[in-house]
């Protein structure tokens, strides 16, 4: 007898922390759109791009500068090198963990 109530005991907790879950989950995405705008609005995030920019722009200015023909490739290599680097850092963060990246 004592084996059910410990099973409904389990099953009344497991329902209950699913539900905070949900609950959690829908305040969390509730106030997303809020945090991101944040975010990017934030000082630290505005110079990082004015600071990426420029960087690319001098790359590309000094490629010109060289007689070198720019292409779409050039244009779009910063953002290839930054979803390489995003994919090294995903799989490294799954190392060990069982779970592969796609």
């Amino acid at each position: 007898m004592s084996e059910c109530r410990e099973q409904d005991d389990l099953l009344g907790a497991t329902r209950e922390t699913v539900v905070l879950a949900v609950r959690l989950l829908d305040q969390s995405l509730a106030s997303a759109p809020r945090r991101i705008a944040r975010a990017l609005e934030s000082e630290e995030f505005q110079r990082a791009i004015r600071e990426a920019l420029l960087t690319e722009a001098q790359r590309l200015l000094e490629m010109q500068q060289r007689g070198q023909e720019i292409t779409n490739e050039d244009g779009l290599a910063p953002v290839a090198r930054a979803g390489r680097k995003r994919r090294r850092g995903r799989a490294a963060a799954l190392a060990g963990t069982g779970r592969g990246v796609k």
